[in-house]
């Protein structure tokens, strides 16, 4: 039994663009091969794997291209990250899904997020767009992320806010949406009560719900982005890029000057 990590990596090394990426060590480049070994099918006839794909012997020429194939590809793709990198700031955002109660304030009252930023609306969302929010929500359509910005962690701060501001938890993007979850469970609005399996055309507030319904709606899913930016500079610009590509509220889009 013959181990093929040498011919891989004397196919292998040549192979790597010098203008692309730096070429691959001989460990690397040996890795495509480790563990296949070759044994000869008959007298002067072609060495083929001991291992099989789809239930066929691989020729050992094929697997290494096939696998270097990947590997190139594979180096390729983290070394344009790595580029953009060193040229574009990458927002690292955590996702994960939060339930709606969990964007309620405390039961004394004492506010988890901070919701009014500078670089935000007011509130503008009418009452058919909330109970929309609501319905998709019960019809598991999906809705887009709130972003938030973990300020503790992030060590933000910010002039003219005092301490407890500068480590609540902002709510960069998703204003809208958060207001009218909070609005709904506090009665702020009606829906359908046919979304709740009721036979008339009625209209019914949370408070109305039956128990396990109230209880289903505090555990729907909202799904969210967790970052932590130390400024609020940092902020705008995240929301700028996910409202406005990039450009201010009121700023006016060139490209959109010279359309006919």
């Amino acid at each position: 039994m013959l181990r093929l990590e040498r011919f891989a990596a004397a196919i292998a090394r040549p192979l790597i663009h010098a203008d692309r990426l730096r070429p691959l060590s001989w460990a690397a480049c040996s890795t495509m091969a480790r563990s296949w070994s070759v044994k000869r099918t008959g007298t002067g006839g072609p060495r083929r794997l001991s291992g099989s794909r789809g239930g066929r012997p691989v020729l050992a020429m094929e697997t290494i291209l096939t696998d270097y194939g990947k590997m190139w590809t594979d180096a390729t793709l983290s070394t344009t990250i790595i580029s953009m990198n060193r040229t574009l700031r990458r927002y690292s955002v955590n996702p994960a899904a939060w339930p709606i109660e969990q964007f309620l304030d405390r039961p004394s009252g004492e506010a988890r997020f901070d919701m009014d930023q500078p670089y935000q609306r007011g509130v503008v969302w009418g009452t058919k767009r909330k109970q929309n929010l609501i319905k998709s929500l019960l019809m598991d359509v999906p809705v887009p992320a709130i972003v938030l910005n973990d300020r503790r962690r992030a060590g933000f701060t910010h002039t003219g806010y005092d301490q407890h501001r500068n480590w609540l938890m902002a709510v960069v993007d998703g204003k809208q949406r958060v207001t009218a979850i909070r609005e709904f469970v506090s009665d702020g609005f009606s829906v359908p009560a046919r979304w709740f399996g009721a036979g008339s055309d009625e209209e019914i507030r949370f408070s109305q719900l039956a128990h396990r319904d109230q209880n289903s709606v505090m555990n729907l899913l909202l799904p969210v982005s967790i970052g932590e930016f130390a400024t609020l500079d940092d902020e705008r610009d995240l929301f700028d890029l996910i409202n406005f590509g990039g450009l201010a509220q009121g700023e006016s889009d060139d490209d959109l000057a010279t359309v006919h």
